[in-house]
């Protein structure tokens, strides 16, 4: 499953969204296909890594509706330990250290580095957001932090795109049940799931009490 998986349930229910966020945005190609999938909407782009950030910067500077943003989303605001993975998949960098070395992509960190923690409602508050219609959010382990962390924009949220993990690929990191519980609780239903391994799936998650686009 790609964004586009994404796009294409929001679309089907008639979202309509004016804010999105693409939470691990890494370069920027999930970043790009939303902008252009939305061209009057405001998509923010978030990505802790600062090299990933500069790169995310540079493919994105010709999308006027984009925005970057260099933080670790998170359920607290502050500072976070975030380990960098190395420079062939700087993707698989996450607030969490690599666990499992029978992963087939096995991660090896180059670096730790203190980063800016910001929860994505005090973040929304600080660029004058009082909403978020789509995210997607690619994370490594923490997409459930970022969850917590949107606080009561989540129900405002129409569709969010998450990975879901059955097996740890990061020390500490929250698996399947914990975040499928915490989306279910907050009247997400999933609606599409795709499986990438053994390890982890795709899933795409739609709010139950908004069911006809943003008001």
């Amino acid at each position: 499953m790609s964004v586009t998986d994404c796009i294409d349930i929001a679309n089907r229910r008639g979202v309509r969204p004016g804010v999105i966020v693409d939470v691990g945005a890494r370069f920027g190609h999930e970043t790009l296909a939303l902008a252009e999938a939305y061209p009057d909407a405001a998509v923010h782009a978030i990505e802790a890594n600062r090299d990933s950030s500069i790169k995310l910067r540079a493919n994105t500077r010709r999308a006027a509706n984009v925005h970057c943003h260099r933080f670790a989303a998170h359920f607290e605001t502050g500072e976070a330990n975030f380990c960098i993975a190395s420079r062939r998949n700087p993707g698989a960098s996450s607030l969490f250290e690599p666990l499992n070395e029978d992963y087939p992509h096995y991660i090896r960190i180059r670096k730790q580095r203190t980063v800016p923690a910001k929860r994505l409602d005090d973040w929304a508050v600080s660029e004058g957001i009082d909403r978020i219609d789509l995210a997607w959010m690619d994370l490594q382990g923490a997409e459930l932090f970022a969850l917590i962390g949107m606080g009561h924009l989540l129900e405002k949220c129409s569709v969010i795109g998450v990975e879901l993990c059955d097996k740890p690929i990061y020390a500490g990191q929250p698996l399947r049940t914990a975040v499928d519980r915490f989306l279910v609780s907050h009247w997400f239903w999933k609606m599409h799931e795709e499986r990438v391994n053994e390890w982890f799936s795709n899933a795409v998650y739609a709010n139950g009490g908004r069911q006809y686009g943003t008001e």
